[in-house]
């Protein structure tokens, strides 16, 4: 019986067995499939050699503040414009104040004039005969400031701190909460009461000098 029972086992072992080696031999049918898909992503991923184009043949002039004293623009024209003869005016607050000759090839320019917190544009055109004919403009910018505020920080930080105090006391219930048991109404009235006794200290100490 044992004995049976022994050769029974081994013939489920060996049958197991050939299940795995037969699962295991190469599938001819999935591998050819998969050596074709193989092919087609290898084609799909081709590298291909991409340059920018040093220009896209349209005509543009745009123009960027730097700071107060320079600007920078960058411009281009179709080719068919390429052997004109150039040039670029400022115009600052809507009058003229420089014109420069341009090579059309640099295709940017820095333009140096100082005109801080003012509205700037320049016009690209080309020159003939002596006379200068419009062919493009930019689009208009203010240059930055070079001035530090007049306004003292701490005029600025109690503006702030009053427009705090006004949401504040917007954003809570006043039938049930009373400014005077607001934590925060407490220090922003703290606050501003030594910003005062400063600027009040500050002004005498001004007189008696």
């Amino acid at each position: 019986m044992e004995k049976m029972e022994i050769k029974e086992k081994k013939k489920k072992i060996k049958s197991k067995i050939k299940l795995i080696k037969e699962s295991l031999k190469e599938d001819k049918v999935s591998s050819h499939i998969g050596y074709i898909s193989d092919e087609v992503a290898k084609e799909s991923f081709i590298k291909e050699d991409y340059q920018i184009p040093e220009n896209y043949n349209i005509n543009r002039i745009v123009l960027l503040p730097v700071n107060p004293s320079k600007h920078f623009c960058y411009f281009e024209v179709e080719d068919r414009y390429k052997n004109e003869n150039f040039a670029l005016k400022l115009f600052v607050e809507n009058e003229e104040i420089l014109d420069i000759d341009i090579d059309i090839n640099w295709g940017k320019y820095y333009i140096n004039y100082h005109a801080p917190f003012k509205r700037l544009y320049v016009v690209f055109g080309i020159k003939k005969d002596g006379k200068f004919i419009p062919f493009l403009k930019s689009n208009e910018i203010t240059a930055p400031s070079d001035e530090i505020s007049e306004i003292p920080e701490e005029s600025l930080w109690i503006s702030k701190l009053k427009g705090w105090r006004e949401i504040i006391k917007k954003s809570y219930d006043k039938t049930f909460i009373s400014e005077e048991k607001c934590g925060y109404e407490k220090k922003l009235k703290k606050r501003k009461c030594e910003h005062e006794s400063k600027l009040k200290k500050k002004n005498l100490d001004m007189k008696g000098s």
